[in-house]
C-alpha cells in the first residue's frame, strides 16, 4: 500500500501537480501556507520504523529539507513539508 501511495506521489511531481497538504496538528508557522506557494521548496517524508525518513528533497537553493514536528500516526504516513533555512 505505501509502495503504491509513494508511486502515485512521485507521479504527481513529475507531472507538475501540487500537493495541498497542510496539516493543523504540524504547529510550525510555515505549514500555515500553501505548499505550492513556498518560495524556499518542500520536501515530501515517510514515517518508517518509528522516524520520519527523507523521500523527495525539493527544496530551492538556500533551503533545506526540515522534517515534520509531528509524531508519525502510522508505518508508511506521507507528507509534504516546506523547506527551512539551510543551515550552516
Amino acid at each position: 500500500m505505501t509502495a503504491i501511495e509513494l508511486h502515485r506521489i512521485r507521479n504527481i511531481l513529475q507531472d507538475g501537480r501540487g500537493i495541498d497538504n497542510k496539516r493543523k496538528t504540524d504547529t510550525s508557522v510555515s505549514a500555515q501556507m500553501s505548499l505550492q506557494d513556498a518560495e524556499s521548496g518542500y520536501a515530501i517524508f515517510v514515517f518508517r520504523e518509528g522516524k520520519w525518513v527523507l523521500e523527495a528533497d525539493l527544496s530551492q537553493p538556500g533551503y533545506e529539507a526540515v522534517p515534520p514536528n509531528l509524531t508519525g500516526g502510522f508505518e508508511g504516513q506521507v507528507v509534504k513539508k516546506i523547506s527551512g533555512v539551510k543551515q550552516n
